[in-house]
């Protein structure tokens, strides 16, 4: 993918509506920041496709979209979970990808007794598929997550960013701002680009 065409719109959920203007975003890696309540999340899945309106005119992305929500069955064991996740996109796990994120044993590990961190690391196996995203958005995704794993989790950020996939994450902390970002803001029901890196 090159650029994703962003189509100027108003996203509305209950009583709460955001104006997004017309963007494009390029294989980059984004920060979006806002207050709690700001529209976040709104905007991110309906740029995700997964709420109306649908607000990207290139529709046929494969789109990685990750939440603060774990997507595993409690009833698995990590490493199934892992699996059936990668089967479901008919991707192949990373092996070396995914013993860099785990030690041996919390593999074996029923999703129902895992951590939070260990839960939501599930999903993010699947940002090791390089050649296979075009679009990645984390939402909240990296909150519970130790910060032995996020060095490699960010690490994956810019080699995704390599091979043209557009990355944006929310973050409430500033747990990249050591790596170049660059910043959409949503601020009184609005997105703004900020032309600052």
């Amino acid at each position: 993918m090159t650029d994703l065409h962003v189509q100027e719109n108003v996203i509305s959920r209950g009583n709460f509506s955001c104006q997004i203007p017309n963007l494009i975003l390029r294989p980059n890696i984004y920060q979006l920041i806002g207050e709690n309540g700001a529209g976040k999340s709104v905007f991110l899945t309906s740029l995700a496709g997964v709420e109306l309106p649908h607000i990207i005119e290139n529709k046929d992305i494969n789109v990685l979209y990750l939440s603060e929500v774990p997507i595993v069955y409690p009833f698995l064991t990590i490493e199934d979970n892992i699996n059936l996740l990668h089967h479901f996109h008919q991707l192949t796990p990373d092996e070396e990808f995914i013993q860099k994120l785990y030690r041996g044993e919390q593999l074996a590990t029923l999703a129902s007794d895992a951590s939070l961190g260990m839960q939501l690391k599930v999903g993010c196996t699947l940002l090791f598929q390089y050649q296979y995203w075009d679009l990645v958005i984390l939402d909240e995704t990296l909150s519970g997550i130790d910060k032995s794993s996020l060095t490699i989790i960010r690490e994956s950020f810019q080699k995704l960013v390599d091979l043209n996939t557009i990355v944006i994450f929310v973050s409430h902390s500033d747990i990249f701002q050591d790596i170049e970002v660059s910043r959409l803001y949503i601020e009184q029901e609005r997105l703004y680009e900020s032309l600052e890196r």
